[in-house]
């Protein structure tokens, strides 16, 4: 910029020094409102920048910080692996507009513990058992057998299920909270044996001969008792 005065009468018309005014574009910065992340994973905060900047510094914040800890510098991208809820903010400065921040809150969601119980973990043949699965979002669990090939979904949504099975099996139940984290499976096997059964080699013999006596239908590492009509 410049001035220049009028002519007046006599005298000519003077013209100033020149001087430069620098205009800078104004600077903001935004980052995502939030976010939700599983227990274990990691997340990119990406921030979006208007203008430019002449310093970047990342802060984070957890619950029981009083003040927030410098973090990372001229970044506007990095990955974050939280292991719990944390509050990322992105200050900046520049030369001549005003200074700013923005932020983000990343909640970490826990994985919630699942478990299985079984009311009985052996059982004959026809008898009913009961399993009952521990988990917050019941609609999520969902229960499944192994089968020959692998495991087999057989009920989705319940937290007991009561069966009549004829055959020992694994039983497995997993869920997938509704923020997309994969739950711990969790697995319990029920025994399932034949009734028992006495076979007698010889059913009549002469007094003083032997007889093999065999038991059918054991659980293994069982141990039978024998007892006699004289006992």
């Amino acid at each position: 910029y410049r001035i220049t005065s009028a002519a007046t009468g006599a005298c000519e018309g003077v013209t100033s020094n020149e001087v430069s005014l620098l205009v800078e574009s104004a600077v903001s910065v935004e980052l995502p409102e939030k976010a939700t992340i599983c227990e274990g994973e990691e997340i990119e905060i990406n921030a979006t920048i208007t203008g430019e900047p002449q310093s970047l510094t990342w802060y984070k914040k957890e619950p029981l910080d009083e003040v927030p800890v410098e973090y990372l510098k001229e970044k506007s991208i990095f990955v974050a692996a939280p292991a719990r809820t944390t509050e990322y903010t992105l200050v900046f400065s520049s030369e001549n507009c005003p200074s700013g921040k923005s932020s983000t809150l990343v909640t970490v969601e826990e994985i919630a513990p699942m478990s299985l119980t079984l009311s009985e973990d052996s059982i004959c043949e026809g008898a009913e058992v009961t399993l009952t699965a521990t988990y917050p979002e019941t609609e999520k669990i969902v229960w499944e057998k192994r089968e020959k090939n692998g495991f087999t979904t057989i009920a989705q949504g319940e937290s007991q299920l009561t069966i009549t099975p004829d055959q020992t099996a694994e039983y497995r139940i997993s869920a997938t909270s509704s923020a997309g984290c994969q739950a711990i499976p969790a697995n319990a096997t029920l025994y399932v044996f034949q009734p028992s059964e006495i076979t007698v080699e010889e059913r009549s013999i002469c007094a003083g001969d032997s007889v093999r006596m065999t038991v059918q239908g054991l659980k293994e590492g069982a141990t039978p008792q024998w007892f006699s009509s004289d006992d």
